[in-house]
């Protein structure tokens, strides 16, 4: 008459002791099969106990885990990494957690980063489009000019009266009439 495995189901013979498939103690036999004690340290194949196989991992282990998997690039890499590599069980659940969690702040991240860049270009697109300056192609010319070096920023009042006195008209008129008392300059009549 066959038995099989109170923790696996598998098929064992009347006189196997331990089960071939999973290591638990087969029914029937004086120690009581169905504890968790027996369950984790009931003996495998090769003999060895499944906390000889799993030992557990130092704290230090840990908080050297976390600090690599801290690094932007390398922990995404090193938590893919140890999430499948490692023999032993404590190790890969703790880097599939942590994969787990970089995945998640990556999304939540990026989706962040979208809504902010586009909230943000609405608003220079309306900015934009209240002031008129920027539609103009005399304005980007003398941006141009500035960029190329050919006109350089005012480094004091007078030069940059002498620069607003080259601007158009209706350059000089955009320009707010708190720019001057903010900066304490008297402005160009």
């Amino acid at each position: 008459m066959s038995k099989y495995c109170v923790v696996c189901g598998a098929e064992l013979s009347d006189e196997t002791v331990y089960c071939n498939e999973c290591g638990a103690k087969a029914a029937g036999n004086d120690e009581t099969t169905g504890s968790v004690q027996n369950r984790t340290t009931a003996p495998y194949n090769n003999g060895t106990s499944m906390t000889q196989m799993y030992p557990a991992v130092p704290t230090i282990a840990f908080w050297g885990m976390i600090l690599l998997f801290s690094i932007p690039v390398i922990g995404f890499i090193a938590s893919i990494v140890l999430s499948f590599v490692p023999q032993n069980r404590n190790l890969k659940n703790f880097s599939r957690a942590a994969l787990i969690w970089i995945v998640i702040s990556a999304v939540v991240s990026g989706l962040l980063f979208w809504g902010l860049f586009i909230f943000a270009t609405e608003h220079v697109e309306n900015w934009v489009d209240e002031n008129p300056i920027f539609s103009d192609p005399d304005f980007w010319e003398i941006v141009e000019d500035y960029v190329d070096g050919s006109i350089e920023i005012p480094s004091d009042n007078e030069e940059l009266f002498d620069f607003i006195e080259t601007l158009p008209d209706e350059y000089k008129d955009s320009i707010p009439s708190d720019f001057f008392a903010d900066s304490g300059m008297i402005p160009v009549e």
